[in-house]
């Protein structure tokens, strides 16, 4: 069966097919491309879509290029993952820094950053 009726208050009010259902959920792959495109890449993230390569080919997206670090590929390929349309992202995106085990300046003793310094002084009275 293809189709099925759409009742509301005991009458028939339409008919929805296969067809109908499975356009709601996908997409297709050049839609998903330029979407990947405009709004991940260059709205969400500030970055150039032309420095990377991108495919899609039943829902499944592949993208390749460089990022600044290892948590913004990261980002990119979880921000592709939520598009509707995509089944599944293969990422092979490079990055410069891998800043995923990196702490933030100033959260440890042994490496404190300028808050951390200012927080241990005490402030100085400005008047005597």
């Amino acid at each position: 069966m293809n189709r099925l009726p759409v009742i509301e208050d005991g009458r028939l009010v339409g008919i929805v097919s296969r067809a109908d259902l499975v356009r709601a959920y996908l997409r297709l792959d050049d839609e998903i491309v330029r979407l990947v495109r405009e709004e991940v890449l260059r709205r969400t993230m500030w970055l150039d879509p032309a420095d990377f390569e991108i495919t899609a080919t039943d829902g499944i997206v592949r993208i390749s290029g460089s990022v600044d670090s290892r948590s913004t590929a990261g980002i990119v390929a979880r921000l592709i993952g939520v598009v509707d349309g995509v089944v599944r992202v293969e990422s092979d995106l490079a990055w410069e820094v891998d800043d995923i085990g990196l702490e933030p300046a100033g959260e440890t003793e042994h490496e404190p950053g300028s808050a951390s310094v200012a927080a241990r002084e005490r402030p100085q009275p400005l008047h005597r």
